[in-house]
């Protein structure tokens, strides 16, 4: 993926309060976090509004460990070669908190955690999450799916939502903006 077509390749970050720390662990590994009101505007135009933000970032991501997908669903990994030419690589995880607001065009998504894991082209979104997609053009079908986990391909865009008993998916799809109703017109 080059600059140009990732979204990460420019994150302009504002909130009240920001720390930056290394990690005592690992002296490649810096620790950014974020409170109160954050909002985030990707090289893409995607905005993103949350309570907390944190990213972890990996200036040498040839050494770092490897965190498995919280869904057990399967994940892409990235090969060495890809760390060497991709720099994105060096974003090992980034993660949105509490009442998570995307939004891209006419696409809104919200959820209670969102987390990205670039060097692996994975995005999950957990706790009540709601994918909406309004109607701009003659093409879009608007719907709304409500779920508690969502995972994201950021390569090949194909979300897969997982649902339970207590708690299923739900897709409203609207092919027609308003019900008709006829009026009888009384002499």
């Amino acid at each position: 993926m080059s600059a140009s077509s990732n979204p990460l390749s420019k994150i302009q970050i504002s909130s009240h309060k920001a720390v930056c720390q290394r990690s005592n662990d690992n002296p490649n590994v810096f620790m950014f976090s974020y409170q109160k009101s954050v909002k985030v505007q990707l090289a893409d135009k995607t905005t993103i509004r949350a309570r907390t933000l944190d990213i972890v970032l990996n200036e040498n991501p040839l050494q770092s460990s490897t965190t498995t997908n919280t869904l057990d669903l399967p994940t892409l990994t990235a090969t060495s070669d890809k760390y060497k030419k991709d720099s994105f690589s060096q974003f090992q995880k980034i993660t949105f908190n509490h009442n998570v607001r995307i939004k891209k065009g006419y696409r809104t998504v919200r959820a209670d955690t969102v987390e990205i894991f670039p060097h692996k082209n994975i995005c999950e979104l957990r706790g009540n999450v709601i994918i909406r997609q309004r109607k701009k053009h003659k093409k879009h079908i608007p719907f709304v799916t409500r779920g508690d986990k969502a995972v994201l391909n950021l390569k090949t865009q194909q979300i897969t939502l997982v649902g339970d008993e207590a708690k299923p998916i739900s897709t409203i799809i609207r092919l027609s903006k308003h019900h008709t109703t006829s009026k009888i017109n009384k002499a």
